[in-house]
């Protein structure tokens, strides 16, 4: 009878991937390997290897200073935290000179995070004229639509949903566009057409 033999690989850390995390609660993403063996007496007989994610929950108590608080000399101090293979250094939020300078004077970490998300949107905004992406409701670029209008459309006396799908190569007919569900009027807004392997994304304006 066969006998099975299972191998658990060590644990290591894929997330957070950078050396230094903020004081505060933080979810680490781990991942091991398990082999499972099948073997009759000493031969071999198959093996396989999966992937295993794990998330795990640590807190890191916020460093203090390195003389009394209210001492305009003291400084923040930073901290460690280890978990299983990684170990990160704990830095403050107000930790001076850490998160850069503006003007001559430091910056806290939500006067970094708010340059950084200034920069992006730019960036975003900048892409998005160039012609390389849309951007949705929240200002997250999303792929470049093609855009269909009713209006030209309907010059062409293509009035429904079916009728885009044959446009798109979905259907070699209407017909049978029709009755795959598609017998409906032509939908404005944004949509996401085809199957998987072959999205289409488009926008049906007036």
């Amino acid at each position: 009878m066969p006998q099975e033999k299972i191998t658990t690989g060590p644990r290591r850390v894929v997330f957070p991937t950078g050396n230094f995390i903020s004081p505060g609660g933080h979810k680490v993403h781990t991942v091991h390997t398990v082999t499972t063996e099948q073997w009759e007496g000493e031969e071999l007989v198959s093996s396989e290897t999966v992937n295993v994610d794990e998330f795990h929950d640590i807190f890191a108590h916020t460093p203090g200073w390195d003389g009394p608080e209210d001492n305009e000399n003291s400084w923040p101090e930073r901290g460690w935290i280890k978990f299983l293979d990684k170990t990160w250094t704990i830095v403050r939020d107000d930790d001076i000179g850490f998160w850069g300078f503006r003007n001559g004077e430091p910056l806290t970490k939500q006067q970094w995070l708010e340059g950084v998300q200034a920069k992006n949107r730019a960036g975003i905004e900048a892409g998005a004229a160039a012609g390389w992406w849309n951007i949705d409701e929240q200002g997250n670029p999303q792929k470049l639509a093609a855009k269909f209008s009713i209006a030209a459309l309907a010059a062409e006396n293509k009035t429904l949903m079916a009728h885009l799908m044959v446009d798109l190569g979905f259907f070699p007919s209407v017909s049978q566009a029709r009755k795959n569900g598609w017998d409906k009027p032509l939908e404005l807004g944004r949509h996401e057409l085809g199957p998987k392997k072959k999205r289409a994304h488009v926008e049906i304006v007036p």
